[in-house]
């Protein structure tokens, strides 16, 4: 009996499973039964043989429920090698192209019956409970299915295949799941990695074929998160909390694929989200699990709102979040959130696309909130909430612009914040450098720019206190308030108060070339030892943008020498210094006959060094703009025609030209000081030969004599002077310091006439002592035999000539 033939015979559906559920019935009772069984599934990897080509169409039913017999047979059999067996019939199935001699089923009939039976479906479910050995044969009979088949792919992802698949990756899953943390593995021991990544990417690319069918698939998925999102009375252990977390921070991603703002829309998640940061319940949650879930929501807000603007506002989302702000109190926890749902307004109102939010916020009186936000922080000095301060202002200035209503408050909250910054107290903690920033930020756009408001400003000492912010905090804040200041000086008010600042003796000029020279030194510009030119054909070109002008290992989109500009101190010192010498010269003028203090004073050698760089900067600039463009157009293969390439060969000579002349004359200034300072110092060396050194000291000793015998005050403080040595020399040391007896250079006596002096004597007495007379005049006859101590013993002589005289 052909062996086609016999398969052909019981190729229907009931013959099928009478045949092989008897088998299975009986097989536990009889083992000949296994042997006969194996010979069968041995026949089964034969492909079916086709009497007429009809027989395709007509048993296509037939075999279809052939490859779910053969599936069906992978879960039934339990030892491993029947299904060894049933996996390699399918395979062959599936893989072995017989070659037209006799009439078998083609292999693209077979992979078709294959693909509409129930054969994917089995195999995905097989994928999360079958052994190591079933799993790697399932993975090699998947991997042949998804290779040209769409709806296998599809079949799979609904049988869950990709949490299988990942669940399955670990070998150690079975005995450490779910209780146990994966180990770490590199992929030479990750078992079937191969036909593990290509079924992955199989099925990945289908769903970027079917971008309809993601969404489906992301819609179902999602329907059960913002069910466990919303109901948040459930929510009372740690593991639900976690959960919820989790949940909020996948939402974002959906904007990612296609169709995910649909779902997100469908579902109308901007409400919930909505209803979840304003949900009383969380109130009743622990501080800390509140407070994430509420910072968590937040920021899934701010990230999915750019994409539904309408649908926010449609649900009220401005004033929901102007309510949170309304709420906050000083705790921390409200704090964070206070913080939180300014970042969001804010991100919010960078990333939308038309104006309808900002518009929403301004009519429910966003403004006056942030703006009494703002100024309560500051009025208060209250350091806790001013690390909202910053956001605040970055918020306060978008909304500013927008509004018609124009408030001078502003004023007052900047004056009132700068001297707050310039003054702290003890006991405040250290001013944020980016909260600062954001203020100036916003003193520029609103302040600065409106000549009305700058006057006044500048009324209440602003300049003043920019200048002394410039003088005070580092590089970044030096930035943008250096730029303000330069623009505050067009209005030409602003100029007295510059010409008159004043900061520990330093006047505007010197501080202003101080900066100049700091900052080249932070670029590495290449100076001399005293400021001075180094290199003329680069004078004012730093490290970086060297690099990004001549490394060629470094694609550089953009000009180096305009970028250099923007994030600098050095454009601006040169705009003031051309408004105090040439633009408001007659203002300075009159100015200077009040105050007189502009341009007496004499700069330093270094100082008119740094001046003549600070002054051609833009002209030096501009040399270096046009040495960068030749080298652009040297790197690049164009050829300039002879009258460009000329002229920028010209003007490259003149900028080189003018850099020399500038470093000649800082050389001069530099030789003409060091001349200075060595007549200087030839002066003081003549005077020194001059004068007359000894008759100079012996004058000053008849002057020290004449004080001593005139002066009251000094015979004062030369009694005053002894007193106090005598009272040191009689205070009692510790005893482990080892005293040393000091003899004065010379003894300092006062004769006391006339008067007479009790001694107390602290010595015991004894009996052969007699007590001590009181001391007699200078012409008595008595004698004293008081024992004095050693350092009195060896005065007295002294003493004794002082009191005869």
């Amino acid at each position: 009996m052909d062996r086609g033939d016999n398969i052909k015979t019981f190729c229907g559906p009931k013959p099928q499973k009478r045949f092989f559920k008897a088998f299975l019935e009986r097989m536990c009772e009889v083992p000949d039964y296994t042997a006969l069984l194996e010979q069968i599934l041995e026949i089964c990897s034969i492909p079916p043989l086709l009497t007429m080509s009809s027989d395709v169409l007509t048993f296509a039913r037939d075999l279809q429920e052939y490859f779910s017999l053969m599936g069906y047979l992978l879960v039934c059999l339990k030892t491993q090698c029947l299904q060894s067996l049933v996996s390699n019939s399918l395979v062959s199935l599936l893989t072995r192209d017989i070659p037209d001699q006799r009439s078998y089923l083609p292999l693209r009939f077979r992979k078709k019956y294959a693909e509409n039976s129930r054969l994917p479906e089995i195999l995905g479910q097989l994928l999360e409970i079958a052994d190591e050995n079933l799993y790697t044969q399932t993975l090699q009979i998947i991997l042949l299915l998804v290779k040209e088949s769409d709806k296998t792919c599809k079949i799979l992802i609904d049988q869950n295949a990709f949490n299988s698949l990942l669940m399955r990756l670990e070998p150690t899953w079975k005995e450490r799941y779910p209780d146990k943390k994966p180990s770490e593995h590199s992929i030479d021991i990750i078992p079937n990695y191969e036909e593990f990544s290509y079924t992955m990417w199989a099925l990945l690319k289908y769903l970027d074929r079917n971008r309809d069918y993601l969404t489906n698939m992301l819609s179902t998925e999602f329907f059960s998160i913002c069910d466990k999102s919303t109901h948040v009375k459930q929510m009372l252990k740690d593991v639900d909390h976690i959960y919820l977390q989790l949940l909020l921070t996948l939402i974002p991603y959906y904007v990612k694929f296609f169709g995910g703002v649909t779902v997100l829309e469908n579902h109308r998640i901007i409400n919930r989200l909505l209803k979840l940061s304003v949900d009383k319940e969380i109130m009743e949650w622990p501080v800390a699990q509140g407070c994430t879930i509420g910072k968590i929501t937040l920021d899934v807000l701010g990230k999915v709102v750019p994409y539904l603007e309408d649908e926010f506002i449609e649900n009220a989302g401005p004033n929901s979040l102007l309510n949170i702000i309304r709420k906050y109190h000083t705790k921390n926890c409200d704090l964070s959130i206070l913080r939180k749902c300014l970042e969001t307004l804010y991100i919010i109102i960078k990333n939308s696309r038309t104006d309808a939010i900002i518009n929403s916020l301004l009519f429910n009186n966003g403004l006056n909130l942030i703006l009494g936000l703002c100024y309560n922080i500051i009025l208060d000095d209250d350091t806790v909430r001013e690390n909202c301060l910053g956001v605040a202002f970055c918020l306060l200035n978008t909304l500013y612009t927008y509004s018609e209503e124009k408030n001078n408050i502003i004023i007052d909250m900047a004056i009132i914040y700068m001297k707050r910054i310039l003054n702290p107290k003890s006991e405040e903690a250290v001013h944020d450098n980016r909260t600062i920033i954001s203020m100036m930020d916003f003193v520029w756009e609103h302040i600065v720019k409106c000549e009305e408001k700058s006057r006044e400003f500048v009324k209440r000492n602003g300049s003043f206190l920019m200048l002394d912010i410039i003088y005070k905090f580092p590089f970044p804040v030096q930035l943008i308030t250096l730029g303000a200041l330069v623009d505050l000086c067009e209005y030409g008010q602003c100029i007295p108060y510059l010409i008159t600042w004043r900061r520990r003796g330093q006047k505007i000029i010197p501080f202003l070339l101080k900066m100049f020279k700091e900052e080249n030194k932070r670029l590495y510009v290449k100076t001399g030892p005293r400021g001075q030119i180094a290199d003329i054909k680069y004078p004012l070109m730093g490290k970086e943008q060297w690099i990004q002008t001549f490394c060629r290992c470094i694609e550089v989109n953009g000009n180096p020498v305009m970028a250099d500009l923007f994030i600098s101190c050095r454009p601006k010192i040169y705009a003031l210094l051309q408004m105090l010498n040439d633009r408001y010269e007659e203002e300075i003028e009159i100015s200077n006959e009040c105050y007189k203090s502009y341009g007496d004073e004499i700069l330093e050698a270094e100082d008119q060094v740094t001046l003549l760089l600070a002054e051609n900067f833009l002209a030096l600039k501009l040399g270096e703009a046009w040495i960068e463009l030749k080298t652009e157009m040297d790197r690049i293969p164009i050829t300039l025609i002879p009258a460009d390439n000329k002229m920028v060969s010209f003007l490259i000579k003149r900028a080189i030209k003018w850099s020399s002349h500038l470093q000649t004359c800082q050389n001069t200034v530099l030789q003409n000081d060091s001349e200075k300072e060595m007549i200087k110092e030839q002066c003081l060396y003549n005077l020194l030969q001059e004068s007359r050194l000894s008759e100079a000291l012996q004058a000053l000793n008849e002057l020290r004599y004449i004080a001593r015998c005139s002066q009251r005050m000094f015979r004062f403080s030369q009694k005053f002077l002894q007193n106090t040595q005598v009272e040191y020399s009689l205070m009692k040391h510790d005893m482990d310091i080892v005293p040393h007896r000091t003899y004065f250079s010379k003894i300092q006596v006062t004769p006391v006439f006339n008067q007479i002096v009790d001694v107390e004597s602290k010595i015991n007495k004894s009996l052969e002592e007699t007590e001590p007379k009181p001391v007699s005049p200078s012409i008595s006859d008595n004698e004293c035999n008081i024992n004095l101590s050693e350092d009195l013993l060896e005065s007295n002589s002294e003493l004794n000539c002082s009191l005869q005289e």
